[in-house]
């Protein structure tokens, strides 16, 4: 045999023996690639786009910062002013609410899907300066607004009052008639309940007058053992057109 004859078929045998050993490393690549899918995918598909649906239908709320309608002039240790540190408060007692149903943003939201409903929260804290030892009471006035497009709708509203500043965050007496957070603790979860509503009743229609809620968190606030007339931190609901139990008949 000659010789350009052998170099002819070991360069034959070459490219032939390449292609098979390619062939097995593929193979055994996507063996490996299914394999590891196999282990990774912890849900099926039809349960992560349920879950991602479910995400997506929640209500946003957007807090506003508090504004300081008069008197309420006392600042934290480190200068900050009252109404910013109520806002503070409130938020991170809405961020606790809200793994329930709902999201909460700060100042501004962000891009959402187009089936999430939108609410902004604007309030109002002000402050009577009284000579007595507690300082004097607190009025907070708090709206609920829907954002649809260009729509601005008043929603809900609520107001209420603290006797003195301890009562605008806690209850350290313990009265059973006042939330252990105090006046924004009341608000927080007049917000959490109107919030899941408005998520599960998507054709609700609106109230003809205002009226004052007798829901089981408003009953908290009416005296019961307590030898005072009147309890020292109160909210007040003025009207709510999301609850479906408030439905106009």
């Amino acid at each position: 045999m000659k010789l350009t004859d052998v170099k002819l078929k070991i360069g034959l045998i070459a490219p032939v023996a390449f292609l098979a050993c390619m062939t097995f490393v593929s193979s055994a690549s996507f063996a490996l690639i299914d394999a590891d899918c196999g282990v990774f995918k912890t849900e099926p598909q039809s349960s992560r786009t349920e879950s991602e649906a479910n995400t997506h239908a929640k209500p946003n709320l957007v807090l506003k910062q508090i504004r300081n309608t008069g008197g309420a002039l006392l600042k934290s240790k480190n200068g900050k002013p009252l109404n910013e540190s109520l806002t503070t408060g409130l938020f991170e007692l809405l961020k606790e609410r809200s793994k329930e149903g709902f999201v909460i943003f700060k100042g501004r939201a962000p891009g959402r899907a187009s089936e999430q409903r939108l609410f902004t929260l604007e309030e109002d804290i002000s402050h009577t300066e009284t000579d007595g030892e507690d300082g004097g009471p607190y009025l907070l006035t708090a709206r609920l607004y829907e954002e649809d497009g260009k729509r601005h709708r008043l929603a809900a509203q609520w107001t209420g009052y603290a006797d003195t500043f301890r009562y605008l965050t806690s209850n350290l007496r313990g009265d059973r008639r006042v939330s252990r957070e105090g006046l924004l603790g009341l608000l927080a979860d007049r917000l959490k309940e109107t919030l899941l509503a408005s998520s599960l009743n998507s054709d609700y229609q609106p109230v003809k007058k205002d009226f004052q809620d007798k829901t089981e968190a408003s009953k908290r606030n009416e005296p019961s053992d307590s030898s005072e007339s009147r309890p020292p931190a109160q909210l007040l609901e003025v009207g709510n057109v999301l609850k479906a139990m408030q439905k106009t008949l």
